[in-house]
């Protein structure tokens, strides 16, 4: 079991509205009964708008960029009410707006910000979801650059990321971007790396991916949640109303687990493949 009372920062790395209750749910309320809830913080990369199954099961049809952009809105309200009812403020919760399953080709091919990717679904090629205001083009070095930032300002002692060999392949990429982000940290910087702890959504082909050997768990840590903290989990995933019929059973398959479960992880360098 994870010694929660040892952890100061947390920073949660979701690549979709949902994964960061879907996989941490229950050590955000956890950690908040040893620490203040202003210690943790959430970064949801995308916001979940590429899936036409939830579009068409949701009545955004027929298929349209502003439909898909009207469903990201509502995925990343969903995400606010959930978090919300886990007991963090909404004020420690950033969207970053990135294309979902666009990270998987930024990381690959799209490093430069005059030639960024295209969102097949929205339509868009920037993000102002971000918080400052300004576009922020959908490519690999503005991603890097802002969890650079946020590592920077935010000194997280504990990193909860996706598992670099999950099956999705956001969940993959936002892995590398991890990986090189926290690297690039330790060589610039003489600020102490954050223990890396990452989990698995989509686990159903867990050797895919373009993981290397050495990003192997040194260890497998889980946290058993108690009965009340799995029924506050239960309940923030019902918050996800959009979900309930493309990913209902999985959704309640997860309200029922009684522990979740991470793979303790050391920094390597990442590559482009």
């Amino acid at each position: 079991m994870m010694l929660i009372d040892q952890f100061e920062r947390i920073l949660i790395l979701a690549p979709h509205p949902d994964d960061e209750v879907l996989a941490a749910g229950g050590l955000i309320i956890t950690a908040m009964a040893a620490a203040s809830p202003h210690l943790i913080r959430i970064v949801v990369a995308t916001d979940g708008d590429a899936s036409y199954a939830t579009a068409w099961l949701n009545g955004h049809s027929p298929f349209s960029h502003r439909s898909f952009q009207r469903m990201a809105a509502e995925r990343r309200e969903e995400s606010q009410t959930a978090v919300a009812a886990l007991g963090l403020p909404p004020e420690q919760v950033h969207f970053w707006g990135f294309p979902d399953r666009g990270l998987e080709p930024m990381w690959q091919d799209c490093w430069n910000r005059n030639t960024p990717y295209r969102s097949r679904t929205t339509g868009r090629s920037a993000s102002v979801a971000n918080g400052n205001g300004r576009p922020v083009p959908y490519c690999g070095s503005a991603l890097l650059s802002m969890l650079g930032r946020e590592l920077a300002d935010f000194r997280p002692n504990v990193l909860v990321m996706p598992h670099p060999r999950d099956a999705h392949s956001d969940h993959r990429a936002l892995a590398n971007f991890a990986f090189l982000a926290v690297n690039i940290q330790r060589t610039q910087s003489d600020t102490a790396i954050p223990d890396m702890l990452a989990y698995m959504v989509w686990g159903g082909s867990f050797f895919r991916g373009s993981a290397r050997p050495e990003r192997d768990a040194v260890s497998w840590e889980h946290l058993t949640l108690t009965p009340d903290v799995l029924a506050q989990k239960a309940r923030a995933l019902k918050c996800y109303r959009s979900q309930a019929r493309p990913l209902g059973f999985f959704l309640r398959h997860r309200a029922r687990r009684s522990a979740e479960v991470f793979a303790r992880l050391q920094p390597s360098a990442a590559s482009h493949e």
